[in-house]
């Protein structure tokens, strides 16, 4: 027996007369919400309908669920009245026949193209086992360092690297890499779990073993939808007031619609580049945008004296490490959010002294400094690496818990400086508070009588005042 193409559960088979002269919104309307309430029960369907549309216009009925019409050529004289829309179209290939008796429409058969499904790369990523008995014996492992030698040394970055060192050390000995193969149409809530049984479940229909298919089918369903559940809770979920644009995204992606695919090549000067060649292009290309801003020279200023107000206490570390969100990525310390959060009491001392001895040197280490730069796509499929990326910086947690210390310390000397009209880089502020500014005064002046504004709207997306003309 033939399996479906991955990544798809069933088929969904509709067949649909429209008669001429009909009311296309309406017949359309009809379409959607069945397609809508199908795949809400059965997601990661494929759909397939077909049958005399006549004149009917699909309009954004298409881009919605996926579909691409089968049939290309006329099936009555020089008209397309039968037609079939489909997300199998990489799948079936629309074949017109003659008609059958004295009818004067074309038959449509719809052949394979492929009798399998075409396959896919297949990666292998290193993944750390961060299962909860791994994760007890690092909190234990944790709990039991003297982190005594680390604060009798004398600069930060000292402080810095042995603290590293310790941590990684725990990490390796206690949460072992491990290989995990990535398939580009798994999702993203699929576990080792769920792949191991999955396979017995394969292995027990080949074998003709219907009692062992069955158990791990009802097993697989079972695993599928908790794993769902927790992705929506641990991942989706928070995000519904905070950003709505990615808690949308979650849905579709829960709902079987598919994303935009991942940047994996570009054309640059009329060559297509891949992997580590990509990556140098899109590195050359966000450095040359500071590249003629000259390098700061850093002088330390010699401290005498620190004030008590500026010497962070254990406790309030330990406060600034449990308020840490583990869903938040890493930087390149590459210490996990999880575990800076639980083992917050724990290492609130190695980091309070880190974060002292950094103010009375008056210097930040160099890890603290780097980033890990990805590109992110401004629109859905890039074109261009000058103008449809942009760099996105991931820093280490422990840099942006002491930038917090700093920035509150500054923050009451600095604001009553800085002007009312700056709405950006404000805290509890943003630049919707000045546009509401920027209406609120346009109004304002309107009241005058005899008043005129003009607008001059500006289009800065193909200007970049960084770059050397």
């Amino acid at each position: 027996m033939e399996r479906l193409p991955r990544g798809i559960n069933s088929i969904l088979l509709g067949t649909v007369y429209h008669p001429p002269q009909s009311d296309d919104l309406v017949h359309r309307m009809h379409i959607f919400k069945c397609l809508d309430s199908l795949l809400a029960t059965c997601p990661n369907s494929a759909i397939l309908v077909l049958g005399d549309f006549n004149q009917f216009k699909p309009g954004n009925l298409c881009n919605s669920f996926r579909l691409k019409k089968l049939v290309t050529k006329p099936t009555r004289e020089s008209n397309i009245l039968d037609q079939a829309f489909s997300t199998l179209s990489p799948y079936y290939d629309a074949i017109i026949l003659p008609p059958i008796g004295k009818s004067d429409l074309s038959r449509i058969l719809l052949q394979p193209i492929l009798t399998h499904a075409p396959s896919l790369p297949t990666t292998r990523l290193q993944k750390r086992d961060y299962r909860a008995p791994n994760k007890q014996n690092l909190i234990y492992r944790l709990n039991t360092v003297n982190w005594t030698p680390l604060m009798r040394l004398n600069s930060c970055e000292e402080q810095l690297d042995s603290f590293q060192s310790v941590v990684h050390v725990a990490l390796n000995s206690c949460i072992l890499m491990r290989t995990v193969k990535h398939h580009p149409n798994d999702k993203p809530w699929i576990t080792p779990v769920i792949k191991e049984s999955i396979k017995k479940r394969q292995q027990a229909w080949l074998n003709n073993d219907l009692h062992q298919y069955n158990v791990y089918r009802n097993k697989v369903i079972k695993l599928w939808k908790g794993a769902r559940q927790r992705f929506y809770k641990d991942k989706i979920n928070h995000m519904h007031e905070s950003n709505p644009k990615k808690w949308w995204d979650g849905i579709k992606l829960l709902s079987g619609l598919s994303n935009p695919p991942p940047l994996t090549s570009l054309a640059v000067n009329g060559t297509v580049l891949k992997d580590f060649d990509l990556a140098v292009a899109i590195n050359e290309s966000f450095c040359s945008v500071a590249a003629d801003i000259p390098q700061l020279n850093f002088t330390p200023i010699p401290v005498s004296n620190i004030p008590d107000e500026y010497i962070n206490t254990r406790d309030a570390v330990e406060l600034a490490l449990v308020a840490v969100e583990d869903r938040k990525s890493v930087g390149p310390d590459e210490i996990p959010n999880w575990l800076l959060k639980t083992c917050a009491t724990t290492i609130s001392i190695p980091v309070c002294s880190m974060f002292n001895s950094s103010i009375r040197e008056g210097r930040v280490p160099g890890l603290w400094k780097c980033a890990d730069v990805l590109p992110l796509g401004k629109i859905s499929r890039p074109k261009s690496i000058d103008t449809d990326l942009r760099p996105i910086s991931l820093t280490a947690v422990l840099s942006k818990i002491l930038e917090s210390f700093v920035f509150n310390w500054l923050a009451p000397i600095v604001m009553p400086y800085i002007n009312p009209f700056q709405f950006g880089s404000v805290k509890k502020s943003s630049t919707t508070h000045a546009l509401v500014h920027l209406v609120l005064y346009w109004l304002s002046a309107l009241e005058t009588p005899n008043t005129i504004i003009r607008i001059s709207p500006c289009h800065f997306l193909s200007i970049n005042p960084w770059r050397n003309s």
